[in-house]
């Protein structure tokens, strides 16, 4: 007969050998993690103890049940949690027949362990093992693996001649397999477990004294096959199969990154995010605005039960406005318009385009247009208002203008007013006539205006009818705010030119003529 210390060296090699031929231990998860599962094994016992015929009690050297025959079986079930594909908790229990249990004990007195009754019954022997398992490649289909624990047995004898009685024993467990994944559920293995039962004399009925020595434990032994069952099917560390979102993003603008995972990835799967500039997130799916441009990785970590994997990618993020709205500068040409000509409005705006204008003329007219064309249909004073927008905001800008019903330089001629005859007296249409010079020289305080008085031949002390007059005119001119030192008047006498008299008038009158310059010059009557 084998040795069984050879059987489990040998075995054990053989499986851990086996193990090592699998070539995909990284190509994904085989085995469920927190999950319940159900364990099934049949296979042969194996007995080492007093009543073994191993006369040295040395264990090198145990039989198994008559020569492996069909009456040295063992059967099982296991139940348990599997806290990760590589560990695992189970409760068991194994019903076993060893069939030398009841034989008599090799060279030792009958006094000492008394002859057991051999009934068949008497043969089996329960175990209750509590496993630690440890899987040693988790994620290869093929994988070695060990356990170790401890185990209540027990079962019920007697002694010829006396009644049965039922002992209990305690001691570790330790044992190797070989587990074969079949599906995402199940898998097959083949193992070898051993249970060291204390105290000896509870399993097979005798504590003998062989060779000088007091054996101190039995063996109770399984090898066999097995299916094992989990209730939760296998699942895969996460994979980031893809991480998707724009490589290049503006400042202030939102942008959506996602990733997807494999299917098969253990639930739940922690999801975080490192978004380059400090900011972390979680979830599938994040939405982030940068501040500030430049050059950020985004980073995508997935975590579950088994393992972890990351995914990265970067991103430019720039500024779309370097430039933001402004506006140096506002013109209008002509300068010194006028009502009903067209003025031509211009701007100088410094801004990334593009770069929209929104122009307002203070007189209810507006315009969308760079450099828009206006005509004011009435004088006064106004306020142009330009706004212009762009991608970095918006800047506004005020022009005031005056618009005049007539240019200064256009102006050639004053009105003349005309007197009755031997009259000095300025009469209504006289005071109108001047009014509207003096709304002329209000609107332009560069003119300088000589007054020339004149008298007719029929009229009584010419010249200083003439001078009269033209003093008259001033006064009134300089009683409506028209400044002394612009004016100069002077009479002239007796006109010898015809043809500005009305209404028989004729040259009773003043003239305001514009000058550049007065001259002066000496008065003498015509």
């Amino acid at each position: 007969m084998n040795s069984c210390r050879q059987l489990f060296l040998g075995l054990g090699a053989l499986l851990l050998s086996l193990g090592m031929l699998s070539t995909d231990v990284m190509a994904q998860n085989k085995r469920a993690s927190e999950s319940l599962f159900l364990n099934a094994r049949v296979g042969l016992s194996t007995y080492g103890g007093d009543r073994d015929s191993n006369p040295g009690e040395d264990f090198t050297s145990l039989s198994v049940g008559d020569g492996l025959s069909a009456a040295s079986y063992s059967l099982g079930l296991e139940f348990g949690y599997q806290f990760s594909p590589a560990f695992s908790l189970s409760i068991g229990y194994q019903f076993a027949n060893y069939t030398e249990i009841l034989d008599p004990i090799p060279f030792a007195p009958v006094e000492s362990a008394p002859l057991l009754d051999e009934d068949e019954s008497s043969k089996i022997r329960s175990t209750i093992p509590v496993l630690l398992r440890w899987m040693i490649l988790p994620q290869s289909r093929l994988s070695p693996y060990a356990h170790v624990g401890g185990n209540l047995s027990f079962g019920s004898y007697a002694a010829v001649g006396e009644e049965a009685s039922t002992e209990t024993a305690f001691g570790p467990s330790v044992g190797l397999g070989l587990d074969y994944v079949v599906s995402n559920r199940a898998s097959i293995f083949l193992e070898v477990t051993g249970h060291y039962t204390f105290g000896d004399e509870a399993i097979d009925g005798a504590d003998p004294e062989v060779d000088g020595d007091e054996t101190d434990f039995d063996l109770l032994g399984f090898y066999g096959l097995g299916l094992r069952y989990s209730f939760k099917p296998a699942c895969d560390p996460p994979v980031i199969t893809s991480l998707e979102g724009p490589e290049r993003v503006a400042i202030n603008e939102p942008a959506t990154y996602m990733v997807t995972l494999n299917e098969n990835a253990c639930q739940p799967v922690d999801l975080t995010w490192d978004l380059g500039d400090g900011t972390t997130a979680t979830g599938m799916t994040v939405t982030h605005t940068y501040t500030e441009p430049g050059d950020y990785v985004v980073t995508a970590n997935a975590v579950n039960s088994v393992g972890e994997d990351s995914r990265s990618m970067n991103v430019e993020v720039f500024d779309p406005c370097p430039v933001t709205a402004e506006i140096v500068s506002l013109a209008a040409d002509p300068a010194d318009m006028i009502i009903n000509e067209n003025v031509t409005f211009t701007a100088e705006v410094l801004g990334t385009e593009p770069v929209e204008y929104s122009w307002t003329f203070g007189d209810g007219g507006t315009s969308t247009q760079a450099a828009p064309v206006h005509v004011f249909d009435e004088p006064g004073e106004y306020t142009v208002n330009l706004t212009i927008t762009n991608c970095g905001g918006e800047a506004s800008r005020d022009l005031n203008i005056v618009v005049r019903e007539f240019r200064c330089e256009d102006i050639t001629e004053l009105n003349s007013v005309f007197f009755d005859r031997n009259s000095s007296e300025l009469d209504e249409e006289a005071m109108s006539l001047l009014d509207e010079n003096i709304s002329i020289m209000q609107e332009c305080p560069d003119i300088l205006a000589r007054l020339d008085g004149y008298a007719d031949r029929t009229e009584r002390r010419p010249r200083r009818l003439s001078t009269q007059r033209a003093e008259t005119v001033e006064q009134y001119y300089i009683d409506n705010g028209i400044a002394p030192t612009r004016l100069m008047a002077r009479g002239l006498g007796r006109d010898p030119l015809a043809g500005k008299g009305v209404d028989g008038r004729r040259n009773r009158r003043v003239d305001s003529i514009i000058v550049d310059t007065f001259e002066m010059e000496e008065n003498s009557d015509m």
